[in-house]
C-alpha cells in the first residue's frame, strides 16, 4: 500500500457522464470561458495510447501502481459498448492487454477493495439496457470471474463507494452502492461484501436520484459524520418527461444502516465530480443543472462541509464543464479538473487554502468523457494519467501524463499478497478470457471534416436514446 500517494478514498470510477444526452452539446454549445493558462503549475505529455479508443470508462490504480483500464463505449452507435480492459504500467509507460468481461459495459462503476482487487459493477451493457452483473479482476492472477451471485437492481451512472476509516465498524470492506439510472432514477441501495461474495439490501435513498455524487467522510474535519458517506445532486423524476436537478443531499451511516438528511447544495448538480480534500470537506465541481445549464453547462464549484453539513460556493472554474469531468486530488492537496467540454479547454487547479481555480497548460482536446488516474507509487509518483475521451469522429485512444511542478516523496509500490477469499463460484466463471498482446503505437489525427460528421453522429445518438427512455418513461 501506499499511503502517502493514495486518494482519500478509492475512485469508484462511476462515469459521471450522463453521455448519451451530453454528446449532443458539441451541435448546440460552446462551452469555452475565458480563462488564462497559468504556467508552472505543471506540463503534459503524451505516452503510449490505448489499443482501444473508448469514452465512459473507469481507470483505477492499483496497489502495485499498475492503472487498470475498463470497458466504455467503442463508438457513437447506441449499444456498442466495449469488453476489454488494458493495464498501464507507469515503469516502461506501456500498455498490455487485461483480458475481457463477461459482460461489456460502459458508465459503470470500478472500485478498489481492500485485498487489491477490483470490483466493476452496473454501466450499460451491449442492448443499450442497465447492466445487473458484476465482475471481479485480479491482479496477481490477471483474471476476472462474476461475482457469486448478481446485485438486485440493473443500474448504471450510480455511485459506488468502499467503505473505509477508523469509524464505519462491521461495515468497513463493503462497497455501497446508491442511486443511478435504471432508465428511472433509482432509490434502492445495496451493499457488496467482498469476504463473502455477497450482495444485500440496505435502506433506501430518501428521494430516488440518477448521476449523483458520492464520498467517503474521513479526514480531521469530518466531525460526527466520519466514517458516513455523503450522496448528493442528480436527476430526479419530476413526472411526465421532466427531471430536475437536485440540491438534495443525505449521509449513510453504516453502523445503523440509515440514512439521514443533510445540507442541501449550494448550486444543484447532476453528472458531477466530487473528492474528499485534506481537511475532510468534500469539493464538487462541474456538471449540469436545469435550463441554460443543461446546455451550456456551469462553472460552480461548492464546498460540503462535514462538520456542520452546510455547503458554500467556491470561486467559480474558469471553463464550464457540463459532464464527465474528473477531479484528482494530488499529493499537495490540490485538485486537478480535466475535461467535461465538448471543446478543447486547459485543465484547472483548486487551491483548497484560497478557493480559487486557475487554467494550466494548453486546450487539451478530446478529454471529454475520458477518465483520470492519480499514480500514487513506484516510478512517476504524483503523476496523473488520463485515458481516452471523445474525438470529433470516434472515441480516442489517448493518453496523457500530468507532471506537477511541485517535487513529492516516491514511496515504493506494493503487490497484493493477500489471496482472494474463498467462494462456492464454479471453475468456469473463474476462468479468464485470453489477455491481447501488448497494443501497438497509433496516431490520432483529427479534420475539420471529421469534426463536422461525429456532430451530426453523436447528436442523433442523442436523440436516439432520447427517445428511447422517454417510450420506456424515463428521464432525459
Amino acid at each position: 500500500m501506499c499511503p502517502l500517494h493514495r486518494p482519500p478514498e478509492p475512485r469508484s470510477g462511476p462515469t459521471r457522464s450522463n453521455w448519451p444526452i451530453v454528446l449532443l452539446l458539441p451541435a448546440v454549445a460552446a462551452l469555452l470561458v475565458p480563462g488564462t493558462p497559468a504556467t508552472g503549475a505543471g506540463t503534459w505529455a503524451p505516452t503510449e495510447p490505448l489499443a482501444d479508443g473508448r469514452f465512459a470508462h473507469t481507470s483505477t490504480t492499483l496497489e502495485d501502481g499498475r492503472v487498470l483500464v475498463v470497458g466504455g463505449q467503442a463508438s457513437a452507435t447506441p449499444g456498442s459498448p466495449l469488453g476489454s480492459a488494458e493495464l498501464y504500467d507507469p515503469v516502461n509507460e506501456r500498455w498490455a492487454g487485461a483480458g475481457q468481461l463477461r459482460s461489456p459495459r460502459s458508465s459503470h462503476t470500478a472500485t478498489l477493495l481492500d485485498d487489491g482487487r477490483v470490483l466493476v459493477a452496473g454501466g450499460i451493457g451491449s442492448k443499450s439496457q442497465p447492466v445487473s452483473s458484476a465482475e471481479l479482476f485480479d491482479p496477481v492472477s490477471g483474471t476476472w470471474r462474476v461475482t457469486k451471485a448478481a446485485p438486485g437492481t440493473a443500474r448504471y451512472e450510480g455511485v459506488a463507494v468502499l467503505l473505509s476509516g477508523s469509524a464505519c465498524g462491521q461495515s468497513c470492506g463493503k462497497v455501497l452502492f446508491a442511486g443511478g439510472f435504471g432508465p428511472k432514477p433509482i432509490e434502492s441501495v445495496e451493499l457488496y461484501d467482498p469476504r463473502a461474495d455477497e450482495w444485500s439490501a440496505t435502506a433506501d435513498l430518501a428521494t430516488p436520484r440518477g448521476g449523483p455524487v458520492g464520498v467517503m467522510l474521513n479526514g480531521p474535519g469530518c466531525g460526527a459524520n466520519c466514517g458516513k458517506v455523503l450522496v448528493a445532486g442528480g436527476y430526479f423524476f419530476a413526472g411526465g418527461h421532466n427531471d430536475v436537478a437536485a440540491g438534495i443531499a443525505e449521509i449513510y451511516d453504516p453502523a445503523s444502516g440509515t440514512w439521514a438528511p443533510t445540507g442541501g447544495l449550494a448550486f444543484p448538480r447532476v453528472s458531477s465530480d466530487a473528492v474528499s480534500l485534506a481537511d475532510g470537506k468534500v469539493l464538487v465541481a462541474g456538471g449540469m443543472g436545469t435550463g441554460e445549464e443543461r446546455v451550456a453547462g456551469s462553472t460552480f464549484s461548492q464546498l460540503f462541509d462535514p462538520a456542520t453539513g452546510a455547503w458554500a460556493p467556491t470561486k467559480p472554474m474558469n471553463h464550464a464543464r457540463v459532464s464527465g469531468s474528473w477531479l484528482t486530488r494530488l499529493v499537495d492537496g490540490t485538485v486537478l479538473a480535466i475535461g467535461g467540454s465538448a471543446q478543447a479547454v486547459p485543465a484547472e487547479l483548486f487551491d483548497a487554502t484560497d478557493g480559487t481555480w486557475r487554467a494550466i497548460g494548453p486546450p487539451l482536446e478530446s478529454t471529454f468523457l475520458a477518465s483520470s488516474s492519480l499514480l500514487h507509487c513506484g516510478a512517476g509518483a504524483g503523476r496523473v494519467l488520463t485515458t481516452g475521451g471523445t474525438g470529433p469522429a470516434k472515441p480516442v485512444p489517448a493518453a496523457r501524463l500530468f507532471e506537477p511542478a511541485s517535487a513529492s516523496p516516491v514511496p515504493a509500490c506494493t503487490a497484493r499478497l493477500r489471496p482472494e477469499p474463498k467462494s462456492n463460484v464454479g471453475a468456469a466463471d473463474q476462468a479468464s478470457s485470453a489477455a491481447r498482446g501488448e497494443p501497438g503505437r497509433r496516431s490520432n489525427r483529427r479534420t475539420a471534416a471529421a469534426a463536422a460528421a461525429a456532430v451530426g453522429a453523436f447528436a442523433g445518438l442523442a436523440i436516439a436514446i432520447a427517445a428511447r427512455r422517454r417510450r420506456q418513461g424515463g428521464t432525459l
